[in-house]
């Protein structure tokens, strides 16, 4: 056969690839599961962990600075995004604030005990009213609750916990003032403003 003509009668071979067996169906099942990940959006890749990862560090980021660091287009960035939200997987955007410079230093976890015809919704009522409230965790065993606040000091404190002990549903608590700590998403902001 003449050099350059295309030889009708061997199966086409893909560019830059080795002989592959006529058989072989594995590039099949590559595009289907790309295909299934878009269509099923809980699938995610590996990908998809390092783009949440990069968000996490700083929400902020712009699609072209993601792209940038995962080898892939904005617009291509920009679907994944879309996929995660609509999956329900990025639930938010957020910013992490530095709460003792905002006048509420004190950091605090109160455990509460509630009596046995108190209902649950109506405890997490009274310490959602609370501004210095930031979660309420409710828990299996002992305590019923896990309460975490900042108060602006120790009197503040002070005045949270019997305002919890004033109501007739709570039963007991007990009171953990926290001294330091390690956070994921502190340490992932540190990280990030460290790599600019």
């Amino acid at each position: 056969m003449r050099e350059g003509l295309i030889d009708t009668r061997q199966p086409p071979q893909r560019v830059g690839t080795e002989a592959q067996d006529p058989g072989d169906v594995s590039w099949f099942k590559s595009a289907r599961d790309q295909y299934d990940r878009f269509i099923h959006p809980g699938c995610f890749d590996a990908t998809d962990l390092e783009i949440i990862e990069l968000l996490r560090r700083n929400s902020r980021r712009t699609f072209r600075d993601i792209a940038h660091r995962v080898c892939l287009s904005p617009a291509a960035v920009k679907r994944r995004v879309d996929r995660l939200e609509a999956a329900g997987i990025v639930d938010g955007y957020t910013v992490v604030i530095d709460e003792a410079k905002l006048g509420r230093p004190v950091e605090a976890f109160i455990e509460l005990r509630i009596s046995g015809s108190s209902d649950v919704d109506d405890v997490v009522a009274i310490a959602a009213d609370l501004p210095e409230v930031s979660a309420v965790y409710i828990t299996a065993g002992d305590p019923d609750f896990l309460v975490s606040l900042r108060a602006a000091n120790n009197e503040r404190l002070l005045e949270i916990v019997n305002h919890f002990r004033r109501t007739k549903r709570i039963v007991s608590t007990k009171t953990q003032i926290v001294l330091g700590g390690w956070t994921r998403t502190k340490r992932l902001v540190e990280i990030d403003a460290n790599s600019r």
